[in-house]
């Protein structure tokens, strides 16, 4: 199963983690994040760097620095783990690659 998990702040970064945690091996899950920073830009390059190494130790993949323009063609509200989440069962990517 692929999740997406778009949005690399503290929720999204925690959720992505949560996530791998409990379905390391039944689930590939993506972090999208506009900015290369995580959480947000005012923390140091130690916590950058070490939040990253986690996530990447993890199986996280990252894709930081990208933005996407999507079409939703299916989706339904759902709780994966402990999280109300919006689940996109089929979405089309309109544009990618946007780097800021």
């Amino acid at each position: 199963m692929k999740i997406g998990v778009v949005g690399g702040g503290a929720v999204g970064v925690e959720i992505a983690g949560d996530i791998m945690e409990d379905y390391k091996d039944k689930a590939d899950v993506y972090l999208i994040h506009p900015r290369e920073n995580l959480v947000n830009d005012e923390v140091n390059e130690s916590f950058q760097s070490t939040i990253k190494a986690k996530l990447t130790s993890l199986g996280v993949n990252m894709v930081l620095g990208t933005l996407l323009a999507i079409k939703v063609v299916l989706c339904k509200l759902t709780i994966i783990y402990r999280y109300l989440v919006l689940l996109v069962v089929a979405i089309d990517i309109v544009t990618s690659s946007m780097t800021l």
